[in-house]
């Protein structure tokens, strides 16, 4: 359980950190609109058997710093956003998790960093393998819609992660991060490289959600990274950002 807290605190020290980023969502974007580009620009380098995952991010006012207060609002926004899942964690995190169809499983967690009297809700879907891709935008549309009743206001972030599919593999990495970025409608304006990993961070008119960094704006990043005890390549992409490990 111990293990279990100090993850779930690292999400929701993301979630603080992405709050505070300067993320931008535009009230014109309809729901689902930035997923949706971004499974068609990802899906052709990754194979079938990659993730995909939507989270929410929002503050969720104040929970008084007690963990009494943290247990009675993950519960109330959890009956109120329909997880059926049996609540766990320790008592200075609420969280329940449920699954919706075969390899795909949203949870729900609420938690108050230690020292603050603030809540921060963190609301996901996590997708396994080759899914109904339909269903997962529908399920994100009907989740916002029932945020924002809560008026939990935050900022989806979605991303694709899986092997590079052969066919997609060249031989020299960094050109198979230019066809994604190209796949994107970007313009990369921060990157990195080292022994095992390429990352760039891009600008990009396809998607609406941003975040301002340093001087640039970013609307996706893709990562490529080689698993050192197979030797695969490993790809993710993000809009906004990628807050996974890759």
């Amino acid at each position: 359980m111990r293990g279990q807290g100090r993850w779930v605190q690292a999400i929701v020290m993301v979630s603080i950190v992405l709050l505070s980023f300067g993320w931008i969502r535009h009230a014109e974007a309809e729901t689902g609109q930035d997923a949706r580009k971004l499974l068609a620009a990802a899906g052709p380098f990754v194979d079938s058997n990659h993730n995909t995952t939507f989270k929410y991010n929002a503050y969720f006012g104040s929970c008084e710093g007690t963990d009494v207060n943290v247990q009675k609002a993950g519960a109330t926004l959890a009956s109120a956003l329909g997880f059926q899942g049996a609540a766990g964690g320790d008592s200075s995190i609420y969280s329940s998790r449920m699954t919706l169809a075969p390899n795909v499983a949203a949870s729900l967690t609420v938690a108050s960093p230690a020292g603050q009297r603030a809540c921060y809700a963190v609301v996901r879907l996590d997708a396994a393998g080759s899914v109904d891709e339909s269903q997962l935008l529908s399920w994100q549309e009907q989740m916002d819609g029932k945020l924002q009743e809560q008026d939990v206001r935050g900022h989806w972030n979605v991303m694709v992660q899986g092997y590079v599919s052969s066919e997609k593999m060249a031989d020299n990495p960094e050109l198979l991060l230019d066809d994604i970025v190209l796949a994107c409608g970007g313009k990369v304006v921060e990157n990195y490289s080292d022994a095992h990993t390429f990352s760039r961070s891009m600008v990009s008119g396809k998607f609406k959600a941003s975040v301002q960094s340093g001087k640039h704006t970013v609307n996706a990043q893709v990562a490529l990274h080689r698993d050192s005890t197979s030797g695969e390549w490993r790809v993710t992409v993000g809009t906004p950002l990628i807050t996974m490990e890759y």
